[in-house]
């Protein structure tokens, strides 16, 4: 009898040596998982944050696109202006040569006119 309750307080002990390991694992396997799991999250937040850096930047490289694009127009706007500017001055400067040239003409028939009349009367009295 007595070597029967040795043998149930063996077998209770390797039992219970058994459960401590089995605890021991699960434990360790626990901070396996919260390791992971904060790992995890670490890898969220910083991909989160690359994530915002980046739009950020992306914004920002879309901002100077626009502005250099408005700045470009600008230029091509006055540039196109001047050239309208200028073609509409030769223009004029051309249709006011034709003007004076048409006075002249003008100015000269009218002073022809004027002088014959003035000779058909004159030799008339």
């Amino acid at each position: 009898m007595e070597r029967n309750i040795n043998r149930l307080g063996r077998t209770a002990k390797a039992s219970e040596d058994a459960l401590r390991k089995v605890l021991d694992i699960e434990r360790e396997a626990q901070a396996i998982i919260d390791d992971a799991e904060a790992e995890a999250k670490r890898i969220v937040a910083r991909a989160a944050q690359q994530a915002r850096e980046m739009h950020t930047r992306v914004e920002q490289e879309a901002q100077q696109e626009a502005q250099d694009a408005i700045r470009e127009a600008s230029l091509k706007a006055d540039q196109l202006s001047r050239e309208i500017l200028e073609h509409a001055e030769q223009e004029i400067a051309a249709w006011e040569a034709q003007a004076r040239a048409s006075l002249d003409r003008a100015t000269d028939w009218v002073y022809r006119v004027i002088t014959r009349q003035e000779m058909d009367h004159g030799t008339r009295s």
